[in-house]
């Protein structure tokens, strides 16, 4: 019998394991500048996935096998229902067009929303701002051990997004009401020499930073804090770092841009990297290659 399978969302599940504090004071030679305050938080993360499975919506974690057989179009990635509740969601079903959107939700407020905080589009930011008054935006700073990546992202949405990149931690920078200031604030920021809004950098070479070092936690938070102080900025921030929990090195250094046929098992999700286990090894694959896509499976 075969079914159809498309993963949807990733259900980050976070377990507090330290916080580490740290207060810096940068100087220069003609003065001492204003101290910056890092609290950094440290999460073991386990990520489950929302599954649509013939179209009914399950959560499956570590251990979920399928059996891929061939793989259909991308879907649609427009839905609607409670944020924060990818089990409530509803997605459409077309097939993609342009940009993972179907023909009917191009100009859809989730495509504006990506409009606006993917390029200059402000005037998506401000169709944004007036479509949803009540939406709050973090402006975050992430350090991948190679360098300083400035993002936004939906509140509600800012340890899921955390997840989907390479990082070492990440600082809360700013919270507002408007995503046109926050991508205005994000673009100044990303501006500053050293900085970049994630092409300064290569992903690979942001992956591989970020897992292969061996800094402590207040190394970490050092770094974060020179960082916001060369931003200009100080005061107390709050930091997190997601550290991936028994999710095998190699797979991530080196995922793979499709998913592969055959029987998969699901061992964890990091850095935007899906690990299976199969008869030949442990294989990573970029989430970008799978989400949305259908997956025809034999039960």
């Amino acid at each position: 019998m075969t079914s159809r399978v498309v993963i949807r969302a990733l259900y980050p599940k976070l377990e507090e394991v330290d916080t580490f504090e740290l207060e810096y004071r940068p100087y220069t030679l003609f003065a001492t500048r204003d101290t910056v305050h890092i609290k950094l938080h440290v999460y073991h993360v386990d990520a489950s996935l929302v599954v649509e499975d013939n179209d009914s919506l399950v959560e499956v974690g570590r251990g979920w096998r399928l059996h891929a057989r061939s793989l259909g179009p991308r879907l649609c990635r427009y839905h609607e229902g409670p944020r924060g509740e990818p089990l409530k969601q509803r997605w459409c079903h077309a097939i993609a067009v342009k940009g993972g959107w179907c023909a009917r939700h191009l100009s859809s407020p989730l495509a504006l929303y990506e409009r606006c905080t993917a390029s200059n589009d402000f005037d998506a930011c401000r169709a944004i701002d007036a479509l949803w008054p009540d939406e709050e935006y973090i402006v975050y700073l992430v350090y991948h051990g190679a360098g300083f990546k400035i993002g936004v992202t939906r509140a509600w949405r800012f340890y899921t997004r955390l997840l989907e990149q390479p990082h070492l931690a990440a600082a809360v920078i700013a919270r507002l009401r408007s995503a046109l200031e926050a991508r205005k604030l994000e673009k100044k920021l990303a501006s500053t020499r050293g900085f970049s809004e994630g092409i300064g950098v290569s992903r690979s070479v942001r992956m591989r930073a970020s897992l292969l070092s061996k800094r402590g936690y207040d190394v970490v938070a050092r770094s974060l804090a020179e960082g916001i102080a060369r931003l200009g900025l100080s005061g107390y921030f709050e930091a997190y770092s997601l550290t991936p929990l028994d999710c095998p090195v190699q797979p991530l250094l080196s995922p793979l841009r499709e998913l592969p046929r055959g029987h998969l098992e699901y061992l964890c999700t990091w850095g935007g990297i899906l690990v299976f286990r199969m008869s030949s090894g442990l294989v990573g694959v970029t989430r970008d290659a799978v989400i949305h896509r259908v997956i025809n499976a034999q039960q």
